[in-house]
């Protein structure tokens, strides 16, 4: 929040199970589905003008990751940022691909709860079913293939 005389402290919040999020004053916005500059217009329409003649409000999301590691191509993988719904073969390709060497039948999918998924990308491309969503912290781990 900037733009009063008076500064207003900063509010970091999470969107709750109900779509939801919460200030002081003003109660609940439904957040879910929204993109950035429409819940800021949504929270600056609920404070203007019933409790300042003028606000400024930022909405910046949270950066939230997923990994590739193993046989890519270049040097994409690591972190990357987790910007919405992906699947395996996608999350692949955004880290460059696979090289020559990579395994792309035993591609491990290594969730944050410590379970793990084998997936055969070359059937996942062909049956969209098998190609598993990632979820952010997940790992992607493309293993080398033996000759």
């Amino acid at each position: 929040f900037s733009g009063t005389p008076n500064p207003i402290s900063f509010v970091e919040t999470e969107i709750k199970g109900d779509g939801m999020i919460r200030f002081e004053f003003i109660g609940g916005i439904r957040a879910d589905g929204l993109t950035p500059g429409e819940l800021e217009k949504a929270i600056q329409a609920k404070y203007v003008p019933a409790y300042y003649t003028h606000l400024n409000v930022t909405v910046t999301p949270v950066v939230r990751y997923f990994y590739v590691d193993g046989e890519i191509n270049g040097a994409g993988g690591g972190r990357l940022p987790y910007t919405g719904q992906i699947t395996v073969t996608r999350a692949i390709a955004t880290a460059g691909g696979f090289n020559p060497f990579a395994n792309r039948k035993n591609v491990r999918l290594y969730r944050v709860d410590g379970s793990f998924k084998v997936i055969n990308c070359i059937k996942a491309l062909e049956d969209p079913k098998l190609d598993l969503p990632v979820y952010p912290g997940d790992k992607i781990v493309v293993k080398r293939r033996l000759w």
